[in-house]
């Protein structure tokens, strides 16, 4: 897989984009991206193959793009302070996994089941690392992520103190007539 990344300017509009071995955009692809052991940004690719993201701050950060079939592999960018007008772009071969590069991920489950929190392995250490989900990310028909746990949301109160009756239609009184 070929990682594009063009723009590398704090404040500025960065695109990163993945091709797959024909040059193809290699849709849905993961793209993390870290600074210091923590996740700046995390989101699959568009239909184009594309992500864009924004950085505040310059710095190094390292930009991860991982997609099935392929060996996850990862690209360290600087990202400067750029006069108004200047743009920068790189380019970097991640490989399919044939070409030389080791994953130490390919037989590593780093899934724990929570759908409120990011798992992925390091491809150079095989190791896993996770990450809280955004919060308010829905993790069920009525639940939310909460700090890294599917969390219900709280039941209504009965503001008259009647108790079970409390959001229910009250049921229709038929007058009977007895003969």
């Amino acid at each position: 897989m070929t990682l594009k990344i063009e723009g590398e300017c704090a404040g500025q509009e960065v695109t990163i984009s993945t091709l797959n071995t024909y040059g193809n955009p290699a849709r849905q692809a993961s793209i993390l991206i870290r600074s210091e052991n923590t996740t700046i940004f995390e989101e699959k690719t568009d239909d184009d193959g594309k992500a864009v993201f924004v950085f505040e701050q310059a710095g190094d950060y390292t930009v991860f793009a991982n997609k099935q079939f392929y060996t996850q592999n990862s690209k360290t960018i600087t990202i400067s302070k750029c006069a108004p007008g200047e743009t920068t772009s790189s380019e970097n071969n991640l490989g399919t996994g044939d070409e030389g590069t080791r994953n130490l991920c390919e037989s590593i489950d780093c899934d724990d089941s929570n759908p409120c929190t990011t798992e992925y392995c390091v491809a150079e250490t095989g190791h896993c690392s996770y990450g809280n989900q955004e919060n308010g990310t829905q993790c069920g028909a009525t639940a939310a992520c909460m700090e890294g746990i599917c969390t219900e949301p709280e039941p209504e109160t009965d503001p008259t103190g009647i108790g079970r009756c409390f959001g229910q239609e009250k049921e229709e009184v038929i007058n009977v007539q007895w003969f």
